[in-house]
C-alpha cells in the first residue's frame, strides 16, 4: 500500500503482521495491542499515532514522522527507527533490544525503564531533553552521540554500553575504561 490515508483509523488489536503500510498517512490512527511483526511502515506519517502495547518484531519505522506517538509498554525486537522524527515519543517500559535508531531524530523522546540491550544510536540527533531514567543499557551503541541534554542516566548504564572518545556524557559521569564493543558484537 502507498499513499493511503488511514488518518484516526482504529486498528487495535489487530493482526496486520507483514503489512505494507509504506508512504501511508497514519496520524491519530490506533494500533493499541496490534501485531506488526515484519510490516512495513517505511516513509509513513503516524503523528500521535497510539502504539501502545504491540508486538513489532523486525518492523520497519524507518523514516517515519512519529511526532506524538505513544509506544508504552511494546515489545519493538529488532526494528528500525532510522532516519525517524521522534518528537515528544513515549517509548517507556519498552523492550527495544537491537532496535535501530541511527540517524533519527530524538526530542523529549521517554525511554525510561526500556529494554535498550543492542540498540544501535549511532549518528542519532538528541535535541531538547529526552530521558533514559532506568533503561537498560547492555551493549547498547552509543559511539559519537551527544547524551550531554539526556536525563536519569546513571554510572551503572554508562558502564555496559559501548561508546567511544566521540560520545558526550552528561555532567557528573565517566567514560569506562575499556568501552568499545568488541568487533562483531554487533551482529
Amino acid at each position: 500500500m502507498t499513499d493511503f490515508d488511514f488518518t484516526g483509523a482504529n486498528f487495535s488489536r489487530a493482526d496486520l503482521s507483514s503489512s505494507d503500510l509504506r508512504g501511508t498517512t497514519l496520524d491519530d490512527a490506533k494500533f493499541f495491542k496490534s501485531n506488526l511483526v515484519r510490516a512495513s511502515l517505511k516513509g509513513s506519517s503516524a503523528k500521535n499515532a497510539d502504539f501502545s502495547g504491540v508486538t513489532a518484531s523486525r518492523t520497519d519505522f524507518g523514516d517515519l514522522n512519529l511526532t506524538g506517538a505513544n509506544f508504552e509498554k511494546s515489545e519493538i525486537i529488532r526494528s528500525s527507527f532510522a532516519g525517524s522524527t521522534l518528537h515528544g515519543v513515549d517509548m517507556s517500559k519498552s523492550d527495544l533490544f537491537r532496535a535501530d535508531f541511527r540517524n533519527a531524530k530524538l526530542s523529549g523522546v521517554d525511554l525510561g525503564f526500556s529494554s535498550l540491550a543492542r540498540a544501535d544510536f549511532r549518528g542519532v540527533t538528541l535535541e531538547n531533553e529526552n530521558s533514559m531514567a532506568g533503561a537498560y543499557f547492555y551493549r547498547t551503541r552509543l559511539e559519537g552521540v551527544d547524551l550531554s541534554n539526556v536525563q536519569g542516566i546513571a554510572q551503572w548504564q554508562i558502564d555496559m554500553a559501548c561508546g567511544d572518545a566521540e560520545t558526550v556524557l552528561p555532567e557528573g559521569l565517566n567514560r569506562p575504561e575499556d568501552w568499545k564493543c568488541a568487533d562483531g558484537d554487533d551482529e
